[in-house]
C-alpha cells in the first residue's frame, strides 16, 4: 500500500512541475 501512496505522491509532484511550466491547473485536474 505504501508503494501506491508513493506513486500518487510522485504523480502529484510531477503534476505540479508540469503545471508550473504550463502555468495551468488543467494538467492536475485530469489526474
Amino acid at each position: 500500500m505504501a508503494i501506491l501512496v508513493e506513486w500518487e505522491h510522485l504523480k502529484l509532484i510531477n503534476c505540479l512541475k508540469l503545471q508550473f511550466i504550463a502555468k495551468s491547473w488543467s494538467v492536475c485536474k485530469r489526474i
